[in-house]
C-alpha cells in the first residue's frame, strides 16, 4: 500500500467508536475448539491468500473507519480510499476530534484490504485458523475467518477476525483482540465500491482454490549474511521478540547523515517495527510522550506515545531504539523490556530524534 499521500478533513469517526468496541467485545468470548487442522484450516488460509492477492489486483473505493483501545486511550480516524493495480492506494483522512495528539501529527491508516502476502505462514505458524460460517458485512455476503489463540488450560480464544467479501476476495473488515479477548484494533469499510475486473492470469478469484504465499524477503531486504555482519558490528538483531513477533524484514536506512536499521516484526496479526541508530538518548522530556518505567527499577525511564500505532523511544547498549507497533499493549511492553536500556541518561541524540519521528513513521512500511 502507497503512503499517505494527502490529508482531508474527514467527520464522522466520533460515532463509530463510541459503538464499535461494546457490540465487538461481546463477541470475545471463547469458541470450540476447531478441527487442529484438514480441511477448516485450509480453506481459512486459502481464503487469505485470495484476500491477499485482491488488495492488490482489484480496483475499489470506499470510506473506512480505523478504531484503536489502549489502555486508557481510544482513538478514531476515518479515511476516504481509492486503489488501482496501477497506481496503489492513496488515503485521504484526518484525525477526528476524540484524539488528543496535535493536529500536525498524521497517523498511518492502513487499508482492511492491505493484507500482507508475506505474512500469512507467519499467521499459520502461530494461530489456529478456521473459517466460522458467513456474515453480512457492508451489505456483502463475506466469509467470516477468524484466527484462534490456542488455550492452555481451555479452549481456544479468538485473536482475530477476517470479513472476506464472497464476490471480490477483499477484506472488508478486521478485528485484533488482546489476551485477555479485549477488543484493541478494528477497521471496516462502512461503503464500498469495486470496480468489475476480469480474473485474469494471476488475480484473485473467491472462488479459486489458491495456494498459500509462503513467506519471502521483499526486494531491499537485508540477506541473513548482511544481518550476521551487523549482528559482530554490535546491531541489536533478535530473531524474534517476546517470543511471538518474528522477524521477517530488515533494512538499513539514512537520516540526517546517520545510518538508521529498521527491523519489521509480526506474529501475522499485529507488525511492530524497530529503528536502530548510534548514539545516546538526551535527558530532557519529548514533546507529547510520557515518561514510563520498564523492567527493573534501575533502567532509565523509556517514553511512550499511545497514538496508533504507539511509539516508544529509549537508549541501551549505545543505541537509540525507537519502537513503533499496532500489536496489543502487553506484547510492545515485552519487546521493549526483552532489549538493552541505559540505567542512567546522558547527552545526545533527543533533540535531533524529536525532529525524525515522522520520517520513521513513513517508513512503517518495509516494501518502500
Amino acid at each position: 500500500m502507497s503512503r499517505l499521500r494527502l490529508l482531508v478533513l474527514v467527520a464522522g469517526a466520533g460515532t463509530l467508536l463510541a459503538g464499535m468496541q461494546g457490540g465487538a467485545a461481546a463477541r470475545t468470548g471463547t469458541v470450540p475448539d476447531p478441527p487442529a487442522s484438514g480441511i477448516g484450516e485450509t480453506r481459512a488460509l486459502e481464503l487469505l491468500s485470495v484476500a491477499a492477492q485482491a488488495g492488490r489486483t482489484r480496483t475499489y473505493r470506499g470510506t473506512q473507519y480505523v478504531s484503536t483501545w489502549r489502555a486508557d486511550t481510544a482513538s478514531s480516524d476515518v479515511a476516504d480510499i481509492r486503489h488501482t493495480p496501477a497506481t496503489g492506494s492513496v488515503v485521504q483522512v484526518r484525525p477526528t476530534a476524540d484524539r488528543t495528539e496535535p493536529a500536525d501529527d498524521a497517523q498511518s491508516v492502513t487499508s482492511a484490504t492491505d493484507l500482507d502476502v508475506r505474512l500469512l505462514q507467519l499467521l499459520a505458524d502461530h494461530y489456529q485458523l478456521q473459517q466460522a460460517g458467513n456474515e453480512r458485512c457492508t451489505g456483502r455476503t463475506a466469509h467470516v475467518v477468524e484466527a484462534l489463540r490456542p488455550g492452555v488450560d481451555g479452549p481456544a480464544a479468538v485473536a482475530g477476525r477476517f470479513w472476506v467479501d464472497a464476490a471480490s476476495g477483499l477484506v472488508l473488515r478486521r478485528e485484533v483482540f488482546d489476551t485477555g479477548g479485549r477488543l484493541v484494533r478494528s477497521s471496516a469499510f462502512t461503503d464500498l465500491t469495486i470496480d468489475p475486473a476480469p480474473h485474469a492470469a494471476g488475480s484473485a478469484s473467491p472462488a479459486g482454490a489458491s495456494s498459500p504465499v509462503a513467506l519471502a524477503a521483499a526486494p531491499g531486504a537485508l540477506p541473513t549474511d548482511a544481518l550476521d555482519a551487523l549482528r559482530r558490528d554490535g546491531w541489536q538483531i533478535p530473531a524474534d521478540l517476546t517470543g511471538d513477533l518474528q522477524l521477517f524484514d530488515a533494512r538499513v536506512r539514512s537520516h540526517d547523515g546517520r545510518q538508521v536499521l529498521h527491523l519489521s516484526y509480526s506474529d501475522g496479526l499485529s507488525t511492530l517495527s524497530l529503528f536502530a541508530q548510534r548514539g545516546r538518548l538526551g535527558s530532557g522530556p519529548m514533546h507529547g510522550f510520557a515518561k514510563q518505567k520498564v523492567g527493573s527499577a534501575g533502567s532509565a525511564p523509556v517514553w511512550v506515545r499511545t497514538a496508533n500505532p504507539e511509539r516508544v523511544v529509549w537508549g541501551g547498549g549505545g543505541q537509540v531504539f525507537t519502537l513503533l507497533s499496532d500489536a496489543p499493549p502487553e506484547s510492545v511492553r515485552a519487546a521493549v523490556t526483552a532489549l538493552p536500556h541505559d540505567r542512567a541518561p546522558r547527552t545526545g541524540l533527543l533533540a535531533r530524534l524529536q525532529r525524525g519521528l515522522a520520517r520513521l513513521g513513513s517508513w512503517l512500511n518495509p516494501f518502500g
